[in-house]
């Protein structure tokens, strides 16, 4: 399975690279990811301007952080024109409210891959 993630991650990074070279667009630079443990059951939330270098990082467990909670699934990735902007989203996805603000972007995910932390979510409210 993660395989399949990360292969589709690079599937996506090689479509970005034909739209960018089609188009001429640039692409931003700067990336907020949301991983999720299939061990613990907890986000990852992190930062980075090289997405595809940083997951292959996770996935082979070369960052002390999340070596000993591998596999992961990418929930979601959000990039931005700057690096300020990109933090500053990372540390309001850290924060109690932006966890929260997770689960209500996230929760058809959450809830397909069946996500424990959905009690007191009703999906009549979202």
């Amino acid at each position: 399975m993660n395989f399949l993630l990360f292969s589709y991650c690079a599937f996506q990074a090689q479509l970005l690279r034909a739209f960018n070279s089609t188009f001429q667009m640039e692409h931003p630079k700067s990336c907020v990811y949301i991983l999720y443990s299939l061990k613990d059951n907890q986000f990852y939330i992190g930062y980075t301007t090289d997405f595809n270098r940083r997951m292959e990082e996770h996935h082979q467990g070369r960052s002390k952080s999340t070596a000993y909670r591998r596999p992961f699934i990418v929930l979601m990735c959000e990039y931005f024109f700057d690096d300020k902007d990109a933090r500053q989203r990372e540390d309001y996805f850290k924060t109690t409210a932006g966890k929260r603000t997770l689960r209500i972007m996230l929760f058809n995910s959450l809830r397909r891959i069946n996500y424990p932390g959905l009690e007191g979510f009703d999906d009549r409210v979202m």
